[in-house]
C-alpha cells in the first residue's frame, strides 16, 4: 500500500478528495493531510509518503514553493498538482520542476483514478529497479548458497505461495514473487498454486547472468497471458523471433498481424504493438509489460480492446462533431464525463481524446471554458443577478463560481459588470 499525503487550504476540498474514491482499492493509503505547504513539509519528514498531491495556491508556501523544497530536501516522493484555470501556466513550471501531473478543479473522479494508476505504476516500476538492483549486488551470496547450481521460479499472481521444501524468495513487483532453491519448487502444471503462472530455470553459477536469468524467468511467468490454458513455463518455451522483422505502418495492420499470430507472440510482442497502437491513436505509453496483465483479462481481451479502439479512430470525425455540439447544446445542465459519453454512446477515453485532438483541451477545462463565456455574455447584456447568471451557466453554488469566475478572468463578477 503507497502511502499519500493530501495539501489543500480549504477543508472542504481535502475532504472530498478522501470520499471522491476508493483509496485502498487502488493500492494506497491517505497517511496524513495538510492545510500548507509549511505543514506539509513537517509531514514529509514524520510520514515519508510515496506520493504527495497538493494544491498550487495556498497561503504562506504554496504547491511550487512546497516541491521546490522537497526536492532541494532531496524527497523523492512523487509530487502532482491540483490547478484552478487561471493557473495553467503556473502548473507547468511545477512540472518543469519534476511533478508527475496534474488535476484541474473541480477534480474529476475519472481524471483522479487515471492519475493515480499511473503514479502506482511508476511506483511499481521504482520498486522493480531496486529489487533489480539489489539481486545484481546479491549474485555473489547466491554462487556462495549455491555452488553448484539453483533453481529460479517467479509466480506471477495467485494466493501467497508455501513452498514445500526450504527456499529463498524475493518480492519483484506487487504481483509477482522470485524464488530460490536447491531442488525444483515445480515440476508441471499441477505445481502451480491456484490462479498463478511460473516461470522457472535451472540457474548454473560463475556465468555472472543471474539477473538475466531472472528476467528470462519473469517472462516465462507473463506467459499465461497469452495461453490461457497453460500455468507452467520455462524461457526456452517462449518464442524468441521478432514477430515482424519491420513494424506496419498502421494500428489495423498491425492487429491483423499480431492476430495472425497470436500462438506465437509474447507479453513482450504485445506490449511493443499495444505502444504502437496506442501511441498512434493517444499517446499512452505504459512502462511495463506486466502493465497489461493488470490491465486486461487475456491476450484476447486486449486484441478485441484495440480493435475497438481502431473502429472508433475511424470515426472521429463524425464524433468530434457530436461532442463538442453536445457540450455546447447541454453545458447549462449538471454534466460528467460519463453523462456525455452515456448520451452519445462513446467511451470515456473516446470523448477525452476527441476533444483534446478537436480542441486541443480536455473535457473539465473545456466545460468551464462554454460556462464561463456565457457568463461574460450574461454579465455584459443582462441585469440578472450573479445569483442567476450562475445559475443560468450551471452553477449550483454561486459562492463557488464567484471563486472560478474570479480564478479564471481575474476579477470577480460584479467587478468585471462594473468595468464593463
Amino acid at each position: 500500500m503507497y502511502k499519500v499525503l493530501l495539501v489543500d487550504d480549504e477543508a472542504w476540498i481535502l475532504e472530498g478528495l478522501k470520499a471522491m474514491i476508493d483509496w485502498e482499492g487502488e493500492g494506497f493509503c491517505i497517511c496524513a493531510t495538510a492545510s500548507n505547504g509549511l505543514e506539509a513539509e513537517s509531514l514529509v519528514r514524520e510520514q515519508q509518503p510515496d506520493f504527495i498531491l497538493a494544491d498550487i495556491r495556498m497561503p504562506g508556501c504554496d504547491g511550487l514553493a512546497l516541491l521546490g523544497r522537497l526536492r532541494q530536501a532531496g524527497c523523492n516522493a512523487l509530487y502532482a498538482i491540483i490547478s484552478g484555470y487561471a493557473e495553467f501556466s503556473y502548473a507547468q513550471e511545477c512540472i518543469k520542476l519534476g511533478a508527475c501531473g496534474y488535476l484541474l478543479k473541480p477534480v474529476e473522479e475519472e481524471e483522479l483514478l487515471s492519475l493515480l494508476r499511473c503514479v502506482r505504476q511508476t511506483l511499481g516500476q521504482r520498486y522493480e529497479k531496486r529489487i533489480m538492483e539489489e539481486l545484481e549486488q546479491e549474485t555473489g551470496l547466491v554462487e556462495t548458497l549455491f555452488p553448484r547450481q539453483c533453481y529460479l521460479a517467479v509466480v506471477y499472481g495467485g494466493e501467497q505461495f508455501a513452498p514445500a521444501i526450504p527456499a529463498l524468495c524475493a518480492r519483484l513487483s506487487r504481483r509477482s514473487r522470485l524464488y530460490l532453491s536447491e531442488q525444483p519448487l515445480f515440476s508441471g502444471e499441477a505445481d502451480v498454486p491456484e490462479g498463478a503462472c511460473v516461470g522457472a530455470a535451472r540457474y548454473c553459477p560463475g556465468n555472472g547472468a543471474f539477473t538475466a536469468a531472472v528476467a528470462a524467468c519473469r517472462e516465462a511467468s507473463w506467459q499465461g497471458f497469452v495461453q490461457p490454458q497453460k500455468r507452467f513455463f520455462q524461457p526456452q518455451d517462449l518464442p524468441s523471433a521478432p514477430l515482424a522483422p519491420s513494424m506496419p505502418a498502421s494500428p489495423q495492420a498491425l492487429l491483423r498481424q499480431c492476430k495472425a499470430n497470436l500462438p506465437q507472440v509474447t507479453v513482450r510482442h504485445l506490449y511493443v504493438l499495444y505502444l504502437a497502437i496506442q501511441g498512434l491513436l493517444e499517446g499512452i505509453q505504459p512502462d511495463s509489460p506486466e502493465w497489461l496483465l493488470e490491465h486486461f483479462e487475456n491476450a484476447q481481451q486486449l486484441l478485441e480492446t484495440l480493435e475497438n479502439e481502431c473502429v472508433s479512430e475511424e470515426e472521429t470525425a463524425d464524433e468530434a462533431g457530436s461532442v463538442v455540439a453536445y457540450l455546447k447544446e447541454h453545458f447549462r445542465e449538471d454534466l460528467s464525463l460519463d453523462a456525455v459519453a452515456r448520451a452519445l454512446y462513446m467511451s470515456n477515453s473516446s470523448v477525452r481524446r476527441v476533444l483534446m485532438r478537436e480542441c486541443n483541451d480536455t473535457f473539465q477545462h473545456y466545460l468551464v471554458m462554454l460556462r464561463m463565456e456565457q457568463a461574460r455574455v450574461l454579465l455584459k447584456q443582462s441585469e440578472n443577478s450573479i445569483n442567476e447568471v450562475a445559475y443560468a451557466c450551471g452553477f449550483h453554488d454561486a459562492l463557488y463560481f464567484r471563486r472560478v469566475f474570479k480564478k479564471w478572468f481575474g476579477v470577480t463578477p460584479s467587478e468585471y459588470r462594473a468595468k464593463e
